[in-house]
């Protein structure tokens, strides 16, 4: 009798802790609009309640379909690739995910590789499953979350629903930032083209001449 009712606490403590992920995910990154920012708290959050993981955030662009655009890699069992490197979606988990807008999980990952060529590499280094998550946004696709665990993490049971509901909120982050990023981008404009006709204006008026825009 004291087996199951230890079990039900412990899946109790699970969502709990699951809940109090996703909230704080909420606090954490909807709270800037900085991608910076987004990334490396995505990395601080999840790293403190995963552990020993790999984490990868890769930002997508329609117009470049074939590749990614590396945001963050943190890795703590091998060098990763800095940020800003561009990686090829060929035949990859993270290409699958983008095209499907779905995720993709990769368990029992053996060395001599399977469906994805990201699989060798991951079990080379000692881990035992991944999830690619698609980072989606007001029906864009914005680029990949993945999360690799090593093998007795339980990728699935673990972390799998809580990580999808953070992989939603970091699209919804990073389409804010985004937004901001081009209402700056045509504020700038704005604000020459303004400075541009006031400098006309005066001009004409200094010389008396008939003001064409």
């Amino acid at each position: 009798m004291g087996a199951p009712a230890n079990s039900c606490g412990q899946h109790c403590a699970r969502l709990r802790d699951r809940e109090g992920l996703v909230e704080e995910a909420v606090t954490t990154l909807l709270t800037t609009l900085d991608v910076t920012e987004v990334v490396e708290r995505t990395g601080a959050l999840l790293r403190s309640h995963f552990g020993g993981t790999r984490l990868g955030i890769t930002r997508w662009d329609a117009d470049r379909p074939n590749e990614a655009e590396i945001l963050l890699v943190d890795d703590p069992r091998h060098p990763t690739p800095a940020s800003g490197t561009r990686i090829s979606l060929a035949g990859t988990a993270c290409g699958e995910a983008i095209r499907t807008r779905e995720p993709v999980t990769l368990e029992h990952l053996a060395p001599q590789g399977g469906l994805y060529p990201e699989e060798a590499s991951l079990a080379h280094y000692g881990y035992g499953a991944m999830a690619c998550f698609p980072l989606l946004a007001d029906d864009r696709v914005l680029g990949t979350l993945e999360i690799a665990h090593v093998p007795p993490d339980g990728i699935l049971c673990q972390c799998f629903q809580p990580a999808e509901r953070i992989a939603r909120l970091i699209g919804i982050a990073l389409h804010n930032s985004e937004m901001v990023a081009e209402i700056q981008r045509l504020n700038r404009l704005l604000h020459r083209e303004n400075a541009r006709l006031k400098d006309e204006v005066q001009r004409h008026r200094r010389y008396n001449q008939p003001l064409s825009l």
